[in-house]
């Protein structure tokens, strides 16, 4: 009975000296939108898209005032169609947008925070009377604070980005549009607060 009372007491101890030694936070999304419209043979159209939004945001506070933030928000928007007589018209649409953020209380304080977009969209028209028109965009947020009696360290970002496509021709004509964007944006942050007493 003595040896379980031991142990008990020494689990308890443990429990509380790791309980609010650091706030840490890590969040992400990952958004994949595939979307294809395709038209052929007689007179007809086709036509297709895609909306989605993401939002997400967390907070901590510990019992030493310190108080950590974080958000994500990301709206995505994809519109194809393609119309016409004979021939084929076709428009292809792929987006694909990850973000991820991550902050650390201890000392030093860091924060990390990146987002990856990738825009790709291809409209095609062989043959036939007719005509694809596409466009897709994406804007995503990124923010994040830690702040406390020792300072406050902050990130914010933004990125956006738009593709805008038409082709349309009589009989015989054929055209094509091909496009491809990406971009990729990452910053960091690490705050050493100065103590009064020196931090353990």
């Amino acid at each position: 009975m003595l040896r379980g009372l031991a142990l008990s007491t020494v689990l308890i101890l443990l429990l509380s000296s790791a309980s609010f030694a650091s706030i840490g936070q890590a969040q992400g999304y990952m958004l994949l939108a595939p979307n294809w419209v395709f038209r052929t043979g007689p007179q007809g159209s086709a036509t297709g898209g895609n909306t989605a939004t993401v939002g997400h945001n967390q907070n901590a506070t510990d019992p030493g005032g310190t108080v950590a933030l974080q958000e994500e928000t990301g709206i995505l928007t994809q519109s194809a169609s393609a119309s016409g007589s004979g021939g084929i018209t076709q428009v292809s649409q792929e987006t694909v947008a990850e973000g991820n953020q991550m902050q650390n209380k201890s000392n030093p304080q860091q924060q990390l925070e990146a987002a990856i977009l990738n825009l790709k969209q291809n409209a095609s028209k062989i043959h036939g009377m007719g005509s694809a028109m596409g466009a897709q965009g994406f804007v995503g947020t990124q923010n994040q604070t830690i702040a406390g009696p020792g300072g406050t360290s902050a990130e914010s970002q933004i990125v956006g980005a738009a593709q805008y496509s038409t082709i349309e021709g009589g009989d015989c004509s054929e055209g094509m549009v091909d496009q491809n964007l990406v971009i990729t944006v990452t910053q960091s942050n690490t705050n050493s607060p100065c103590c009064d007493p020196p931090c353990p």
